[in-house]
């Protein structure tokens, strides 16, 4: 009765996503001139009340198109409007710019849409030689749209009271002309449920296939807000909570470069990983302005070089630890973890060297990034678990 991650699909899925991707920016470009590249793609578990609200913004141009076959679901491409303006112009170079954002626009941006998403499914070829059939492509939102079409049926569940978590592959697609990346577009992968089954592996077919990793997205959350609004002297609000299961050599991705400082927790039983508790480290005054924590200071190995950081690293200390009890909780069982390191540095190194321990003997790593405002949205902190997808629970856990 239990769900479990099955690497060997898992790895095939994530190779015909990345070489999808690649695929469909190699038919943007080739359609627009204007030369696109993937930064980043990962299979994530994500809340469908905020991806409808992504995907029906009067900001966004948000085009679906349906997928039947092996794989089945939709294929979801998001644009924000200027960009969506600019590649339909690029597209066809005849359209009226001076008129902004018209219908001849929307019809050369869904045009596109359906090649990109034919290059998306001819990049799977190499892995699976299933047919997939593509239906036509369906304007969610956009500046024009009077009435609107609702979310793809994937997304749009979680209005009738069923799980507000979705399986998605997402791919951010950027400029490349040699300089930094400029965000063009999101397009994301929604698999339906026999589908989620296939790739995540489930024993009853009445299981829902992401019921384990849900309860590990929420595993601990409660505790550490709670703990945060314990300690914090004005408001702590979640800005985001996400899962994804990543190769470790692509989680860094899309982890700030900034310095950060905070506290690391490896998890030496079972699950083995680690709980990282971090902010900006340019934050750390507001941090001894914004927190009041336990008396006791942790004895840490390496110094902290401030008191501001020492501050730093206390509350860091007490966020990690109330996350590892709230896994405690939902898994009911004791979660075996090392005394906090404080640690300062570019955030994707500290994550990086995290991952390298994590993942020694698994290519694959499951993140879960909560993101916690503080001091009425002046500060932020950022708390990842890291955990072997081995080691997810194989039961729900309720």
């Amino acid at each position: 009765m239990g769900v479990h991650v099955d690497l060997e699909t898992l790895e095939a899925f994530d190779r015909m996503a990345v070489d999808g991707a690649a695929s469909a920016t190699n038919r943007l470009t080739g359609l627009t001139g204007i030369a696109t590249g993937v930064d980043a793609s990962r299979l994530g578990v994500v809340s469908a009340t905020e991806l409808r609200e992504e995907f029906e913004s009067d900001a966004t141009v948000t085009v679906s198109i349906s997928l039947e076959g092996s794989l089945a679901g939709d294929a979801v491409l998001v644009f924000d409007r200027e960009n969506a303006r600019r590649l339909a112009e690029a597209f066809m170079p005849a359209l009226p710019s001076a008129d902004g954002y018209t219908a001849k626009h929307e019809d050369a941006v869904t045009e596109l849409c359906s090649v990109m998403v034919s290059g998306y499914i001819d990049g799977w070829a190499e892995q699976r030689a299933d047919p997939v059939e593509m239906s036509p492509p369906v304007v969610v939102s956009s500046p024009i749209t009077d009435g609107r079409h609702d979310a793809p049926s994937v997304v749009a569940a979680g209005r009738d009271g069923a799980s507000d978590y979705v399986v998605t592959q997402r791919s951010s697609i950027a400029t490349r002309d040699g300089t930094d990346g400029e965000p063009v577009a999101s397009l994301y992968q929604f698999l339906d449920a026999p589908s989620t089954m296939a790739l995540l592996g489930s024993d009853d077919p009445e299981t829902e296939p992401i019921a384990p990793f849900r309860d590990v997205v929420d595993a601990g959350v409660d505790r550490l807000l709670d703990r945060a609004r314990t300690m914090a002297a004005g408001t702590v609000d979640p800005t985001t909570s996400a899962f994804e299961i990543v190769p470790a050599e692509r989680l860094s991705e899309t982890v700030p470069d900034d310095e950060y400082a905070g506290v690391v927790i490896e998890l030496t039983g079972t699950p083995k990983g680690y709980v990282l508790a971090l902010t900006d480290r340019a934050s750390t005054q507001r941090v001894a302005n914004a927190f009041t924590p336990e008396p006791s200071t942790p004895a840490f190995e390496r110094a902290p070089s401030s008191d501001a950081e020492a501050l730093t690293g206390t509350v860091a200390t007490e966020l990690g630890r109330a996350l590892v009890g709230g896994l405690e909780d939902r898994l009911d069982a004791p979660v075996e973890a090392s005394a906090p390191q404080f640690v300062a540095d570019m955030a994707s190194s500290i994550v990086n060297d995290a991952v390298i321990n994590a993942s020694s003997t698994e290519r694959f790593v499951c993140s879960f990034e909560t993101r916690v405002d503080a001091a009425d949205g002046d500060l932020e902190w950022i708390v990842y678990t890291l955990i072997r997808p081995s080691d997810l629970p194989e039961r729900r856990c309720d």
